[in-house]
């Protein structure tokens, strides 16, 4: 529900379930980008969540700018989840 546009950017609070309590995190618009789904690119807000704190940890969010959902995500894990980073796309 956050008014995503080229530029936006807002400090909000994200639960954080290993941790049992909320963090706070950065939100980041990057800008617009087309992410393929099968034959079709869809128009995208690129949206980068980060920790405030300097904490391992975010994501990068491709969001559709008409229906708002989510077509692709790129979650870093923290070292206590073995690091690396999970990505997970829309399929047609």
């Amino acid at each position: 529900t956050l008014p995503l546009k080229d530029g936006y950017s807002a400090n909000v609070n994200q639960f954080e379930l290993m941790a049992g309590k909320a963090k706070p995190m950065s939100v980041n618009v990057l800008g617009s980008e087309a992410v393929m789904v099968g034959s079709d690119a869809i128009d995208s807000y690129k949206v980068e969540i980060k920790p405030i704190e300097d904490e391992e940890g975010g994501s990068v969010l491709w969001i559709a700018k008409d229906s708002r959902r989510i077509v692709k995500s790129e979650n870093k894990l923290p070292a206590q989840m073995g690091g690396g980073t999970v990505v997970s796309e829309l399929q047609p």
